[in-house]
């Protein structure tokens, strides 16, 4: 049994059985932003790799790891581990049992300061072909969910495949929940990764066969929809997820399994690499939280084009600024605490999600509190909005 020790979830629970506080891990509090930064910046240390450095890969795997360092919890030993430590470590498994994979892996830390001088704080750790090539240290730029140093760092490292991106390739984030006013910022972000790798033409228009949200509330319609310009398959929580985050140990395997090229000349080979991947994903992380935690489980996987147009048609049950007044329920009118979040059919005009609107939804009711008799989830989470300023 994992036990929180991390400042800020133990605090709000301090009255709880340990037990119970075991089963609530959760990491969801709103990310401390890294502020603006200049430039580059870290050492590079190459490691000899032999052949496997400049033999081409198949796959290419992007790993963003936030780590805010205020989260953490106990092993089975009493030793105390942080859950983006853990994050790390298993991407770094990923990255050394994928042979036929370049493995990206960026790990944000807080800003560390010594004396006037702002110190780096990000690493880089690059992977070719099942061996570490190359590790630097960087400085983080673009504000709390910018993502343009490590593209930059992306773009110049990568090995460049032509005539066309890999089939599996994947952009992984771990961490907080990124909220709503960071969104365009994360997803322009995205965005930048795909100028290494596209064909000269520019014809791939999805990047991404697959982007993994590993964070509290990733499913909700803002983040997925945009996200959709740049994934063909969306992996995400729609609700509270445990530290230990989704489960994407399967990425080592699935990429030793098949030569996704093989199928290339078929129409909708992609996408259907994107769907095979993203469900293994999905259901071995959906495996994996039920045995785990005694709280609710909600795991989906998106289709980004038939999501994205399912909530373009209802755009107004689940965007604010496409809302008539007082059409969104407020947390207030309802004694609902600040930034929390129901399920989306809640919404009236929304519907009921799930594979009419493009997501595969996994889903275990918690074991004990008022909804543990719930049977089902639309596969999407809205946040109970706060009410507007008055009108006139």
């Amino acid at each position: 049994m994992r036990i929180l020790t991390g400042y800020p979830i133990r605090r709000a629970f301090a009255s709880a059985p340990a037990a119970i506080l075991a089963l609530c891990l959760v990491a969801c509090a709103p990310s401390v932003p890294p502020g603006a930064g200049s430039g580059g910046g870290g050492a590079s240390f190459p490691h000899a790799a032999g052949a496997a450095a400049d033999r081409p890969a198949r796959f290419q795997f992007i790993y963003v790891i936030h780590g805010e360092g205020s989260y953490g919890f106990s092993g089975a030993a009493g030793v105390r581990k942080s859950a983006d430590s853990e994050a790390l470590a298993r991407a770094g498994e990923v990255a050394l049992r994928s042979p036929d994979a370049e493995v990206f892996v960026f790990h944000q830390k807080p800003i560390r300061l010594f004396g006037a001088f702002r110190i780096a704080d990000g690493t880089m750790r690059q992977y070719r072909n099942g061996s570490l090539v190359r590790k630097e240290n960087y400085r983080r730029t673009g504000g709390a969910f910018g993502l343009e140093a490590e593209a930059a760092r992306f773009r110049k490292h990568a090995f460049r495949i032509r005539p066309e991106p890999p089939a599996g390739r994947v952009f992984l984030y771990f961490g907080h929940g990124v909220p709503e006013a960071g969104l365009p910022s994360f997803a322009r972000g995205i965005g930048l990764f795909a100028a290494a790798g596209a064909d000269a033409g520019g014809r791939d228009t999805k990047p991404f066969s697959l982007v993994v949200l590993s964070s509290c509330n990733g499913g909700i319609p803002a983040a997925v929809r945009a996200l959709a310009p740049h994934a063909i398959r969306i992996l995400a929580s729609p609700g509270e997820l445990h530290l230990s985050y989704l489960d994407a140990g399967a990425l080592s395997r699935l990429s030793r399994d098949g030569d996704p090229r093989a199928a290339a000349a078929f129409p909708g080979a992609r996408a259907a690499l994107a769907e095979s991947w993203g469900r293994a994903l999905a259901e071995e992380s959906f495996a994996g939280l039920r045995r785990r935690t005694s709280t609710a489980v909600t795991v989906a996987l998106y289709d980004t084009d038939k999501a994205a147009a399912y909530l373009d048609v209802r755009r107004s049950a689940w965007d604010p600024a496409a809302a008539p007044a007082d059409s969104l329920a407020s947390a207030a009118s309802q004694g609902i605490p600040r930034h929390a979040f129901r399920d989306c059919s809640e919404n009236p005009g929304f519907g009921p999600g799930g594979s009419e609107s493009g997501a595969a939804v996994f889903f275990r009711p918690a074991r004990f509190g008022p909804e543990k008799g719930r049977a089902s989830h639309s596969g999407w989470e809205c946040p109970v909005r706060e009410p507007g300023p008055p009108s006139g």
